[in-house]
């Protein structure tokens, strides 16, 4: 498959056509493509062009246009995985697997809407972040923030809980999907294989490999990867078909095959070390 610019359709492109102002309204100003900002905060200073009337589909195709620019000149890392990372991801993933079902037999006979359902969902939550809490496989957990609207990040006990590894690895448990109305089988999210974070908000896009409270998730995950941690046994060393390029002490961009899936998180507003940091 061919290598490029990640530029899958995304919530605002769907949610465009489906005809959802409101929430793509939402969408715009959490990534700051909100057209109904001043000339002057998305002009910037006099020596840049005025982009007040630009559409958020122009600054989109622009967007794409500065990353290929920054990564002109810009050294490219690989994404290796070794073996002993392999089959611990593999043996996490059965093990959350064995708690899953067990929380699905305990949830089947119970009604999505009622009190009881939530209850009992949500301490299943607890005991899945308890067993993720209690490995020493994970370098990094850290925590984001649930939508909130303003620049100041506060924590709750709804925010979503990540656990990543040194490799970049990491895994979300979305701790806020039976509140929101949600399935439990919505609260433990794919295992990620590249996680970065970064400002959405930035006019430059780059990114860094390791969490800082006020910035973004984002995260990749290709098909391979994921048939690969799935598998019973045979863990082997990986090479991810996921570059990163770097320049000036920043990840300027990611390239890799075109069946990517790419999930935008919100801001870190939490983060402790855990035992495998080496």
């Amino acid at each position: 498959m061919k290598e490029g610019i990640f530029r899958p359709p995304n919530d605002e492109d769907r949610l465009a056509t489906m005809g959802t102002e409101r929430v793509l309204s939402e969408l715009r100003k959490k990534f700051g493509l909100d057209n109904n900002k001043s000339a002057a905060t998305e002009a910037g200073s006099n020596d840049q062009p005025d982009r007040s009337k630009e559409t958020w589909q122009e600054r989109l195709s622009r967007k794409a246009t500065e990353r290929e620019k920054a990564m002109e000149g810009a050294g490219v890392r690989e994404i290796f995985l070794s073996e002993d990372e392999v089959v611990s991801l593999q043996k996490t993933k059965r093990g959350l697997a064995e708690r899953i079902q067990t929380a699905f037999d305990l949830l089947r006979d119970l009604d999505i809407d009622m009190p009881e359902y939530r209850e009992a969902a949500n301490k299943q939550i607890d005991e899945i972040v308890g067993f993720l809490d209690n490995s020493d496989f994970w370098a990094t957990r850290f925590t984001t923030a649930i939508g909130s609207g303003s620049d100041a990040v506060s924590t709750s006990s709804l925010d979503s809980v990540y656990y990543m590894t040194r490799s970049g690895v990491s895994l979300r448990i979305k701790r806020s999907v039976i509140d929101d109305g949600y399935k439990f089988k919505n609260a433990v999210q794919p295992f990620m294989e590249l996680t970065l974070f970064g400002n959405p908000h930035s006019e430059q896009e780059r990114f860094k490999q390791l969490p800082e409270n006020g910035l973004w998730v984002k995260d990749f995950l290709t098909p391979g990867f994921e048939d690969l941690i799935s598998k019973q046994n045979g863990g082997k060393e990986y090479h991810s078909p996921l570059h990163m390029h770097e320049k000036d002490g920043w990840i300027v961009g990611v390239t890799g095959p075109d069946n990517v899936w790419i999930h935008e998180g919100d801001r870190v507003n939490s983060i402790s070390q855990r035992g495998n940091t080496d």
